[in-house]
């Protein structure tokens, strides 16, 4: 298991967390072992603290981006809404609030890339059973967008149907003038 650059900085600890590895390993730490230890149990995603499995929603940010009440914030995977002045950004907004404030949710994630590059979870998130990625893009609050460097998604099928159905019913983004 190689553990990038990009992701330690991405979590803030690389000041702290890289000397801490290079005296461990002096002082007889056998790093490939527990990594491999580690990568058995289901990886660094398994840790919680890092990348809970559920969590209560305390604010909504955007209409694609969420703040959990650990502080953490969570970028929906495969949504992107309009932007703070863009047209649609407040009903968007809103249509997020409505799935999700304060309630408790369930966060699934990709298996890479589970951070984007501002240190945000990026997930798949569940509320009352269902996806609330797929409804944003079904009642036309976002376009489906995949990262250049992400490979293909898990659900970007569906996602891209999601879409594709409200373009068909003109809601959301979508509505002809």
């Amino acid at each position: 298991m190689t553990l990038s650059k990009k992701f330690l900085y991405s979590l803030g600890i690389p000041s702290v967390f890289v000397p801490g590895l290079i005296l461990a390993s002096l002082l007889g730490w056998d790093y490939g072992k527990d990594l491999s230890r580690l990568a058995l149990s289901g990886g660094l995603y398994q840790n919680e603290t890092i990348f809970p499995k559920s969590s209560q929603v305390n604010r909504v940010v955007d209409g694609d981006t969420l703040e959990l009440t650990s502080g953490q914030t969570v970028r929906l995977i495969g949504l992107q809404s309009p932007e703070r002045g863009q047209l649609y950004y407040s009903e968007a907004s809103k249509a997020l609030e409505g799935l999700v404030s304060g309630r408790t949710v369930r966060l699934e994630y990709e298996p890479t890339d589970a951070l984007d590059k501002y240190g945000r979870l990026v997930a798949y998130v569940y509320a009352d059973g269902g996806m609330v990625n797929v409804q944003m893009l079904r009642a036309g609050w976002g376009n489906f967008i995949r990262y250049p460097h992400y490979r293909k998604f898990k659900y970007e099928d569906l996602l891209k149907e999601a879409e594709a159905s409200a373009q068909l019913q003109n809601l959301g983004l979508w509505k002809t003038p």
